[in-house]
């Protein structure tokens, strides 16, 4: 009504200001440093262990054995993957504001997601497997609901 624009999940902010731009900067920063810099980071950690041999190198694992421990050898990065399918949900949920839409693409990846997990069966321990199968159905029908 007086011509400006506010932040629809904080109409007190007014679009474009001082702190509505420290906002969208700070935001920024951190799409790109936690979304993307957190997979790659564990790519570049996998991957330069993994080239000099010291994966399993007792430190190296104390540090960083969390991130590849509980895979099978062949899905070693398997932790991005699950990082990224956290992203990609918790983007359709931001993105998507129509309810249908945002119930059919949350639907969609997750049944990729399931069939990707069957597929792999990631997890040394197969009870792991399980409950991230159980997990995944969990969730499907959750966003069928």
């Amino acid at each position: 009504p007086d011509g400006h624009l506010y932040l629809s999940f904080a109409p007190e902010v007014e679009c474009w200001t001082t702190s509505h731009i420290a906002m969208f900067a700070t935001s920024i920063l951190y799409t790109v440093g936690v979304l993307v810099g957190m997979p790659m980071l564990i790519l570049w950690n996998i991957k330069s262990h993994q080239r000099d041999g010291t994966l399993h190198h007792p430190k190296v694992v104390e540090k960083w054995g969390w991130v590849h421990d509980a895979y099978e050898s062949e899905y070693k990065y398997w932790e991005v993957v699950l990082i990224v399918r956290k992203i990609v949900i918790a983007g359709i949920a931001i993105v998507v504001t129509e309810p249908m839409l945002q119930g059919a693409f949350t639907l969609v990846v997750l049944a990729v997601l399931l069939s990707a997990h069957v597929y792999t069966a990631p997890y040394i321990r197969r009870t792991i497997d399980v409950m991230d199968f159980t997990s995944l159905v969990a969730s499907i029908l959750y966003a069928l609901a």
